[in-house]
């Protein structure tokens, strides 16, 4: 609220990214560092939670949706509204990466599902009904989305499901990345040979499960879980260090 009244208690309005985590109100935010920091790194909010703002983005159930008073600018009339479709959640809070207006307390931002964005998730159940917004009911899982769900007609759920991001052509792109070797025997080079060609991207998913692991993390009780798996590269390379490897996916 304060800042809503004097716009320099936004903190980025007035603070470098390496002053960030000082004080009462220190975060993980505007480049502060390079990289995440453990839940609790810094001290609660007068509300009792860590970690509310930078570090990650954080999920929220809310369909993104316009607030009261929404207009569209006309410098760019096309960045929230083809949002305003169902299909898109809000993220808030800003990650360790947020910077400018992203890492301001206003900062809200909308993406499907797939694209993280250095994201991370809280899990939270309400003791009463979620205050979440859906646009349209069905679309996502959680409090709302199952009470939606249950009082919806069959007509409505019945409706096509088709996925733009599960088609054969990007599951064969996503092949091509995670398992680059598969066409060796055949001499089938994954990429065709052109200028600036991107080989660095092959296997990708499965260098960084190495250098996870050549980090040698604290393990509690030597399972690891993938979120984003693909079609599963960083997750068999996992599967040699760990005991249980938990992997999924939205596409």
């Amino acid at each position: 609220n304060a800042a809503r009244q004097d716009p320099t208690a936004d903190k980025v309005m007035v603070t470098a990214g390496e002053q960030f985590p000082d004080g009462p109100t220190g975060s993980n935010l505007n480049l502060a560092y390079s990289s995440q920091n453990p839940v609790g790194t810094y001290p609660a909010s007068t509300s009792g939670h860590n970690d509310v703002t930078g570090n990650a983005w954080e999920w929220t159930e809310d369909h993104f949706n316009p607030l009261s008073g929404f207009e569209v600018h006309h410098v760019y009339e096309d960045f929230s509204t083809p949002c305003f479709d169902g299909k898109h959640s809000s993220i808030v809070g800003g990650s360790f990466i947020s910077t400018g207006d992203e890492a301001s307390v206003f900062a809200r931002f909308h993406f499907r599902p797939h694209f993280l964005q250095h994201s991370g998730f809280r899990l939270v159940s309400s003791d009463g009904e979620a205050p979440a917004t859906h646009l349209f009911p069905g679309n996502f899982s959680g409090q709302v989305a199952a009470r939606d769900e249950g009082a919806l007609p069959d007509a409505v759920m019945s409706n096509d499901d088709s996925n733009v991001y599960e088609s054969i052509e990007l599951r064969d792109m996503y092949l091509g990345l995670h398992f680059s070797s598969s066409g060796a025997e055949e001499g089938v080079k994954p990429i065709l040979p052109h200028p600036n060609c991107p080989e660095y991207g092959l296997r990708f998913p499965q260098r960084v499960a190495q250098l996870l692991c050549t980090l040698k993390p604290e393990r509690t009780n030597n399972r690891a879980l993938d979120i984003g798996c693909a079609v599963g590269g960083s997750s068999f390379e996992l599967a040699k260090h760990f005991d249980h490897v938990e992997a999924f996916d939205f596409s």
